[in-house]
């Protein structure tokens, strides 16, 4: 296994911790703490993403549409996190749209981490 995915795997582990969390909180009655916890793997996502970006040799040639268009899905999934905060007609579909993306980011990084092997 590469260093990538060692670190793709621990990031994959380490999401299960929100995605168990917001559940747990949503039907606790928590719904505002629940909504945090379920932005928060759009934020580790963005961060990454950046992280990723920025880190190459010639970091700033790496910033081009095909790199941008993976900050788009996390930031409208933050986006719709605030919009179920301030309103609360669409929180319950808001809630459950974001933590299936949230579940389906993961099975996609799950899948390169664990399953995924390309041979030479």
């Amino acid at each position: 296994m590469s260093i990538g995915e060692n670190i793709l795997g621990v990031f994959v582990l380490i999401s299960i911790i929100p995605i168990v969390g917001a559940i747990i909180l949503y039907f606790r009655g928590n719904r505002s703490v629940g909504t945090k916890w379920n932005a928060t793997l759009p934020v580790i996502s963005i961060v990454g993403t950046l992280v990723a970006i920025f880190s190459q040799p010639l970091g700033r040639e790496n910033i081009n549409a095909p790199a941008l268009s993976l900050l788009a899905i996390p930031t409208i999934e933050i986006l719709l996190c605030v919009a179920a905060l301030r309103f609360q007609k669409i929180y319950h579909i808001v809630f459950w749209l974001v933590w299936m993306t949230n579940l389906a980011i993961i099975g996609i990084a799950a899948y390169l981490a664990f399953f995924f092997r390309i041979q030479f």
